[in-house]
């Protein structure tokens, strides 16, 4: 109950006072509710296990939880005031999204979308970022609510997994996937700027009597050799792959003359053949190298059937070493 007394003076020169009362029950009831939503607010807030921050328009931290702080590697007093663009990685500082923009419009109330931030020590987090508009009762857009999960070991697992798709587990180098996707876009490429590709197909001689021999164990270790020395001979710009077995082929592209393709194979025989020691067990190495020299007019099948069938000719003739075909 609510009293509100006025003073006044009587007639007779005594002072009184009126007073009213008013049922103040809903008042009452309405404030210990907003300031139970307040607390309740207050407690998610802090103790939520995602990052959440109450940001200004002009993106500006207000307000940052724990959880936030912690996964950004931050002091919240050095977060306030800092705009979440200072703290964006420099691949993802591109134009604001439509969806910001329709936020801005009124067009949605929230968007979501995946992106990279730094930590105080310069490592990049992933996260996936939920931003609400907190507007007044025109519909300005007072506040942001933003909402931050951590998917940085999600993240790492989906590239895990599209590397395993693409790589042979044992050498690390693409696999024939990766290699004829490369080998599709190096066509392309080949087409438009009428260049040329070589592509060199590489099988060990004799691997079979090295596992037979020596075990699968030595066996491995020649092939983790092989695609070192293979890395080593390559350009950067070159695609080195493990397709199956003893098997590797290297697509070298932006070949102006042939015969840099060939000192490219005769450098490749020669890196591939020197001695190794593989744990006290002594090799020298011997491969068929068969080169084809391909134009964008070439299929992806049909350079590797090449390329394939002057190995296997170069097999059958040591002497050839390094057998070469043109289109």
């Amino acid at each position: 109950m609510r009293t509100n007394c006025v003073p006044f003076d009587a007639a007779d020169g005594r002072i009184g006072t009126i007073s009213t009362f008013s049922d103040v029950t809903v008042d009452h009831e309405l404030a210990t509710a907003l300031t139970l939503a307040e607390e309740r607010f207050r407690l998610a807030f802090d103790e939520a296990p995602i990052g959440i921050a109450v940001v200004h328009p002009d993106g500006r931290f207000e307000d940052i939880n724990p959880a936030l702080c912690a996964l950004l590697d931050r002091t919240r007093e050095e977060l306030l005031g800092t705009r979440l663009r200072d703290l964006t990685h420099p691949d993802d500082l591109d134009a604001p999204p439509i969806e910001h923009g329709d936020l801005l419009a009124g067009v949605t109330d929230s968007y979501a979308m995946d992106r990279r931030y730094l930590q105080r020590s310069g490592a990049e987090v992933w996260v996936n970022l939920h931003v609400s508009a907190l507007r007044d009762h025109t519909g300005s857009i007072e506040r942001f609510l933003v909402q931050v999960v951590d998917l940085t070991e999600r993240k790492a697992l989906e590239a895990k997994l599209s590397h395993a798709a693409t790589h042979d587990p044992l050498t690390g180098l693409p696999n024939r996937r990766l290699v004829e996707d490369r080998l599709a876009l190096a066509l392309a490429a080949s087409r438009r700027d009428a260049g040329t590709i070589a592509v060199l197909f590489c099988d060990l001689d004799g691997f079979k009597a090295v596992n037979d021999t020596h075990g699968h164990r030595i066996g491995d270790l020649l092939l983790t050799t092989v695609a070192d020395r293979l890395r080593g001979v390559a350009r950067e710009i070159d695609t080195v792959g493990r397709i199956g077995g003893d098997e590797f082929v290297v697509v070298a592209g932006s070949i102006t003359d042939p015969e840099d393709a060939e000192q490219l194979a005769a450098r490749v025989r020669r890196a591939i053949e020197q001695p190794v020691d593989l744990e006290g067990v002594h090799l020298t190495p011997r491969v068929s190298v068969g080169l084809h020299l391909a134009d964008g007019y070439d299929t992806t099948d049909e350079v590797l059937s090449f390329a394939d069938r002057r190995m296997y000719e170069a097999k059958t003739d040591r002497r050839l070493a390094v057998r070469t075909s043109r289109r």
